[in-house]
């Protein structure tokens, strides 16, 4: 059985939820004018855990998305998704992969830094004429609103995978269970 294949169909799943949850739920839950980005988060988590290819195509596919639902310049958000998905997922690769106090301050960074370069490509293509303005009354907010809800979402990304290697059982290097690889001896 190919091992992408389940990781695939938690991507895909974990992009379906954040459409949801940016389309239904984002609205509903807005703060002081800002309104979390669910996608954003989405993508930086499918980045964490996932490789480069994989992760820069989810970023440039959610960023997408987003840019068609929203009123804001086209592509913004595709560009910037797509430039942190990669860099969040190469990143990723060290030693530190998988630590989840890394994995927090990363979200944390990422969020600060894509909504940031939004709102710059905003002010750039005239979408935001007050930038200073902006960028303390809806960028900062909006960093720690989306800062919150991704760490919150990644530990509860991180305790529903723990539980789906339980129940896998053990594994050995490549990620099979323990009991497929002795089976085979």
């Amino acid at each position: 059985m190919d091992q992408s294949q389940p990781r695939m169909s938690i991507v895909v799943f974990t992009a379906l939820i954040a459409i949801i949850l940016q389309l239904v739920v984002a609205p509903a839950i807005t703060l002081f004018g800002v309104v979390p980005n669910f996608i954003m988060v989405a993508a930086i988590i499918t980045a964490l855990r996932n490789g480069p290819v994989r992760s820069t195509v989810t970023g440039f596919l959610l960023g997408l998305f987003f840019d068609l639902c929203s009123l804001g310049p086209m592509g913004a958000m595709t560009l910037v998704l797509t430039i942190l998905s990669y860099a969040v997922s190469s990143l990723n690769r060290g030693g530190f992969a998988g630590n989840i106090i890394i994995d927090l301050f990363t979200m944390i960074a990422a969020v600060a830094l894509g909504e940031f370069l939004v709102s710059v490509i905003y002010a750039i293509a005239g979408a935001n004429p007050q930038f200073m303005l902006s960028l303390v009354q809806l960028v900062l907010p909006a960093i720690v609103y989306d800062s919150v809800i991704g760490c919150i979402l990644l530990i509860v990304f991180n305790e529903a995978q723990r539980g789906r290697k339980r129940r896998s059982g053990p594994t050995l290097g490549s990620g099979r269970s323990l009991s497929r690889k002795l089976n085979k001896l």
